[in-house]
């Protein structure tokens, strides 16, 4: 099963203008790089992380991130920003992931390279993942090591709302029961979670339970 994950890294005051077909992963759309001024060789090798990863890309080399809570994965980078990455899970099922450079514990498999010629997105995290959350709020958001598991209600400017749903079970959250002299409520509370402490989000497709 293809991954719908769909990456916003585009001018946003025409985003509404693209058509309905239109794919948010075309490299050719990535008009929000930040240049590096060359060397007298034409060459300076990655200084940051970003470069790094960035230079992984460019070379479409995999690398192997861990992340609080033993999460693990072997991904292939799709995009490189100053202070995160998009990436897509390996295997026959792969899955689209956002994360957080303050979050990663551990990374192996990084090239090192031409940092000018492996250019760093400017777009913020969460205005690169404002469409795809818009195409796709089926999330698992992983957040001080607890993960929660639904679908996003609403993102505002500083944090986002998650319903959780029967059949995606979340470890972070709680239970507090119904309110006493309160009617019992048929569906699950929200949960509201500053975006500054999203460590990564992973997209979930249909069929996906976890």
């Amino acid at each position: 099963m293809l991954s719908t994950f769909y990456l916003f890294l585009v001018n946003l005051n025409n985003i509404s203008q693209q058509p309905e077909n239109y794919s948010y992963n075309d490299a050719a759309l990535w008009s929000h790089e930040a240049t590096l001024a060359p060397s007298g060789d034409d060459v300076q090798r990655a200084s940051t992380l970003a470069q790094r990863f960035a230079v992984n890309r460019q070379r479409k080399e995999p690398v192997e991130i861990e992340l609080p809570g033993r999460v693990r994965w072997t991904v292939a980078i799709r995009a490189v920003g100053a202070q995160w990455l998009s990436a897509e899970t390996r295997g026959t099922e792969p899955r689209g992931l956002v994360i957080s450079y303050r979050a990663i514990v551990a990374v192996t498999g990084l090239s090192t390279g031409n940092a000018v010629r492996a250019p760093v997105l400017t777009v913020g995290m969460f205005q690169a993942v404002a469409e795809s959350i818009r195409r796709n709020p089926r999330v698992v958001l992983g957040v001080g090591g607890s993960q929660f598991v639904g679908v996003v209600a609403h993102l505002a400017d500083d944090y986002l709302e998650l319903l959780p749903r029967p059949g995606l079970p979340s470890s972070g959250t709680r239970s507090r029961g119904p309110v006493p002299g309160s009617e019992p409520s048929s569906s699950p509370e929200s949960v509201v979670i500053p975006l500054m402490r999203v460590d990564y989000l992973r997209w979930l497709e249909p069929g996906d339970s976890f």
